[in-house]
């Protein structure tokens, strides 16, 4: 993999600018592709944020498979 990933602020008028850390992640082969996150929270590494992302992937679907099997409401 392949990753670049620097400090931005996001902006929205009349409201204070926001510090985000972005990241774009690619393959160098390009069988992938590129996927770009974006972090609030500026002080994570690279890895931590990586790390969060793939665990999000797991929680949605298990999050999903209740909702259809059991009927829960979201």
């Amino acid at each position: 993999m392949e990753l670049a990933t620097a400090t931005a602020g996001w902006y929205h008028s009349a409201m204070p600018v926001v510090p985000l850390r972005w990241m774009l992640l690619r393959t160098p082969e390009g069988k992938l592709a590129p996927v770009a996150l974006l972090s609030t929270d500026v002080a994570l590494t690279a890895e931590m944020i990586v790390i969060y992302f793939a665990r999000r992937g797991s929680v949605k679907v298990t999050l999903e498979e209740t909702r259809e099997h059991q009927g829960v409401e979201p």
